[in-house]
C-alpha cells in the first residue's frame, strides 16, 4: 500500500499540469453539487428536483471564470514586472561602461 502512495505522488509531481487541471474541475462539479444538497437537506422529494435554476448555475460559473482571469492577469502581471526588473538591472550595470559614439 506505501509503494502505490509513494507511485501516486510521484506521478503528481511529474504531472503537476493535470492534477491540478483535474483538481479545478472536480471543485467546479462538487461545490454546485454539495449546495444543492445543502438545499435539499431534510425534504423527501419523490421526484429528483434541484435548487438552482439555470440562471444560477451561469451566475456562479461567470463569477467561477472571473476569479480564474483576474489571478491569471495578476499572475501575468507580477511576471512581467519580474522581467522588466532583470532588463532594468542588466542596463543599468552595462551602461556606466558604455562610451558615446562621435559621429
Amino acid at each position: 500500500m506505501g509503494k502505490n502512495i509513494k507511485r501516486f505522488f510521484e506521478w503528481m509531481k511529474k504531472h503537476p499540469i493535470i492534477v491540478a487541471l483535474l483538481s479545478v474541475t472536480s471543485f467546479l462539479i462538487v461545490i454546485p453539487l454539495a449546495i444543492n444538497c445543502a438545499y435539499m437537506w431534510g425534504r423527501s422529494l419523490l421526484e429528483p428536483n434541484t435548487a438552482f435554476s439555470a440562471n444560477d448555475l451561469l451566475i456562479f460559473y461567470g463569477t467561477v471564470l472571473t476569479f480564474v482571469g483576474t489571478v491569471l492577469l495578476g499572475g501575468l502581471a507580477l511576471f512581467q514586472n519580474h522581467r522588466f526588473r532583470i532588463i532594468q538591472k542588466n542596463m543599468t550595470t552595462i551602461q556606466p561602461y558604455a562610451r558615446p559614439i562621435a559621429i
